[in-house]
């Protein structure tokens, strides 16, 4: 996903439509789990992807936030970065 979203912005495709940007550009909401039992809550899955997706919008968009293994709570933030990815881990 970081490589898809490295490679759209280089890519340089316009959007003249767009308030935020002058280019194309994509925030990813990733979710990671490893589940315990054999069965997953799809629902609360495509939530919590949902809210990595808006945090990374709120986070100036064209970025990736990663949550991995739910409730979550956040532990790395990578600013200033070529590559701006949020990790978010279980508590």
């Amino acid at each position: 996903m970081q490589q898809f979203r490295q490679r759209l912005g280089d890519a340089h495709i316009r959007h003249s439509t767009s308030t935020v940007s002058s280019s194309l550009t994509v925030s990813i909401g990733l979710v990671s789990v490893l589940p315990k039992t054999g069965l997953l809550d799809f629902n609360r899955l495509m939530n919590e992807a949902d809210k990595a997706l808006y945090e990374a919008k709120g986070r100036g968009r064209n970025c990736l936030v990663v949550r991995e293994d739910t409730p979550l709570q956040a532990v790395e933030v990578a600013s200033n970065n070529p590559e701006p990815m949020l990790h978010l881990k279980a508590s």
